[in-house]
């Protein structure tokens, strides 16, 4: 993270989850997980529990050498289980009270479709079948968009 951070001047968050639950959720960023490949923290934090394996955390040493974080064999999993948006950990950390999320999990668009008021909830197969279509319609946008930018228009 430290890395990156050099490198753009942006601070980057992620959070991953261990997969045993006796310990809490990790908030990494150049502070918190100075010497954290990126790419390992993105990969542990996909890792949805019952769909993709937990993740081992990857580090550089300052000689350059690339090991696994620690010797315990600790692995991690998606951050969304427990703490998805550690807002009150951020704000104490940076001093802030705005973000900007991007949320990549693609069961997030299936139960960020629901609202309480609403009465999707008293027909759970309409609120699933929705949330999926709405999904599938925003990955074909991103698709022609993406098509589009590659042909040149």
């Amino acid at each position: 993270f430290q890395e990156a951070f050099d490198r753009t001047g942006r601070i980057l968050n992620i959070v991953v989850s261990p997969q045993n639950r006796s310990d809490p959720p990790r908030l990494l960023n150049y502070l918190t997980a100075p010497h954290v490949l990126v790419w390992s923290a993105a990969l542990a934090s996909s890792s949805l529990p019952g769909v993709f394996e937990a993740n081992k955390l990857m580090v550089k040493d300052p000689d350059g050498t690339v090991r696994f974080e620690s010797a315990t064999g600790m692995t991690f999993q998606d951050g969304s289980m427990e703490a998805d948006l550690p807002m009150e950990q951020l704000s104490e950390m940076f001093n802030i009270n705005h973000f900007i999320i991007s949320q990549a999990n693609p069961h997030a668009v299936i139960f960020s479709s629901f609202n309480l008021n609403k009465s999707v909830w008293t027909n759970h197969f309409i609120g699933w079948t929705h949330g999926i279509l709405l999904f599938l319609k925003n990955q074909l946008r991103a698709w022609f968009r993406n098509m589009i930018e590659l042909v040149g228009g």
